[in-house]
């Protein structure tokens, strides 16, 4: 794990921090309200607002977003995980659960900005940052509790199926000025799957 802090003060600079973390080949169980508290205190306890940005306090200045970009910075990261193992258990003491099998898992981000067309009221048109996330999952295989394999086929590549996720939202203390905030955007390999009743019951009760 690695955290930088440019010394750049140039005329906005893409980003001010550069958070890298790399994974080797772990095992990663996922509790929905565990992992929600780890993410909260990871990114509010350790690092506060400098993963996605500093927010000042209200002053009357952020009615001027010329003014209110000044103190905003950004922070760049890059995760990789190699051969990361992912289980999604039915509830904490469940045997039962969905494994994914993954050759590498990525996760990046960069910053791009656009000019804003003014609005009403006292704001004039003003730059607008944006956080690009993609999110890289190669060579997914998808398995039963006893590692019965449940997903079938290869892509282009001859691999196993990959799938990327591309999201974008606004950020800075401007980003509320922004609708809508979400931009999504994933794309997936052709998979196909092969499940038993007691498979496709697990599957529902994760999609359900």
């Amino acid at each position: 794990m690695s955290f930088e802090t440019s010394c750049n003060n140039g005329t906005a600079p893409e980003y001010h921090n550069l958070m890298k973390l790399d994974f080797s080949k772990m095992k990663f169980v996922y509790i929905h309200q565990l992992w929600m508290e780890i993410c909260d205190y990871f990114f509010e306890g350790i690092l506060g607002n400098a993963v996605w940005g500093t927010k000042p306090k209200y002053t009357a200045d952020l009615l001027n977003p010329s003014v209110a970009l000044r103190s905003f910075k950004r922070t760049k990261m890059s995760i990789k995980m190699v051969e990361p193992l992912l289980l999604f258990p039915v509830c904490y003491r469940s045997p039962q659960h969905i494994r994914l099998k993954l050759n590498a898992l990525t996760v990046s981000n960069h910053f791009t900005r656009e000019q804003m067309k003014k609005m009403e009221g006292d704001f004039t048109d003003w730059m607008q940052w944006f956080n690009k996330c993609n999110i890289d999952f190669r060579g997914l295989v998808v398995q039963s509790w006893d590692e019965r394999k449940l997903n079938d086929g290869l892509n282009a590549a001859g691999e196993p199926p990959s799938l990327s996720l591309n999201i974008q939202w606004p950020v800075g203390p401007t980003a509320s000025l922004v609708k809508p905030k979400w931009n999504v955007d994933g794309r997936v390999d052709p998979i196909l799957f092969c499940l038993s009743r007691k498979d496709y019951s697990l599957f529902l009760f994760f999609l359900y």
